[in-house]
């Protein structure tokens, strides 16, 4: 997939973006961010009618982006977490800024979060953002003993991928098709180990979230077992004052059974769900103009 358009990062990475233009009279522009092991690919499945399309036609310019080290972009061997939330996400935003006015963001999974560390941090200004099964795991954040003990289980799995592979081994796992920094990797790691959500100097985002000021929404599910599950990911996206939590339940928005982490955001069935995004970030679009 050829970008649309490119960015230089602060430290002279160069990071893509595809657009779907708006249809009708447009309303704004969303920077559409992807989760982790994933690129901005995953992010209108099915093609002409994913998430970026249904955007599009609630008449949003939507700036499908890549993160470094994946698709549409560069990137070294090696990065860190810290290089999404102050490189990336600002370099991305800033672009669109420029170029269009302050953006909303929609981040599926790593997206979102990452983004609400920009944003927390005073490192981007967005006009609000929409996390799709956005979530850090951290002990304190997960209250079921059996699920904090399969999360630290799957952290056993991480190290050792660390080691044997120096990096997130997603494609020798199955897992997806990117394989991830080990850098990245440690920086997750580390937010479990410690239960610290922070950056590498000891700036706490957990803190920081905790003075945001602008809409928020965030889109939890029941069908998400593990990596975004509702009591976790809720008791992480309600550190921010004010943040709307849509928590999925079977039959909602037309679906017969409520869609697991990546069916949120990748999957036609959830189209319903993401029309009536596009109706919330239109009605705040309006508010904020009116």
């Amino acid at each position: 997939m050829k970008p649309d358009w490119t960015v230089t990062t602060e430290d002279s990475i160069t990071l893509g973006a595809k657009v779907t233009p708006p249809v009708g009279e447009p309303v704004g522009d969303v920077v559409l961010l992807h989760a982790m092991m994933v690129d901005a690919r995953s992010v209108d499945r099915p093609p002409g009618a994913g998430l970026a399309s249904t955007l599009a036609k609630a008449g949003f310019r939507v700036h499908r982006a890549d993160f470094r080290g994946r698709g549409m972009s560069r990137g070294p061997r090696d990065w860190t977490y810290d290089d999404l939330v102050y490189r990336d996400v600002p370099a991305l935003v800033g672009h669109v800024t420029a170029a269009h006015g302050t953006p909303w963001v929609v981040g599926h999974s790593l997206g979102g979060h990452v983004t609400a560390a920009s944003w927390a941090t005073g490192s981007c200004d967005i006009a609000g953002l929409v996390g799709i099964a956005a979530n850090v795991w951290m002990p304190s954040l997960e209250l079921s003993k059996r699920l904090r003990a399969k999360k630290a289980a799957g952290m056993v799995l991480l190290r050792a991928s660390l080691r044997l592979f120096d990096g997130i081994a997603a494609k020798r796992a199955g897992m997806g098709p990117i394989d991830e920094a080990p850098g990245y990797g440690r920086d997750l790691a580390g937010f479990w180990k410690k239960d610290f959500w922070g950056d590498r100097t000891g700036r706490d985002w957990s803190a920081a979230m905790r003075t945001l000021e602008g809409p928020m929404l965030s889109v939890i599910s029941r069908g998400d077992t593990l990596l975004a599950h509702p009591a976790g990911a809720r008791a992480w996206a309600e550190q921010a004052p004010g943040c709307e939590v849509w928590e999925i339940r079977d039959g909602d928005h037309g679906m017969a059974a409520a869609p697991g982490h990546m069916e949120l955001a990748v999957d036609g069935g959830s189209v319903r769900l993401w029309e009536a995004i596009g109706r919330w970030m239109r009605d705040r679009s309006s508010k904020s103009t009116s």
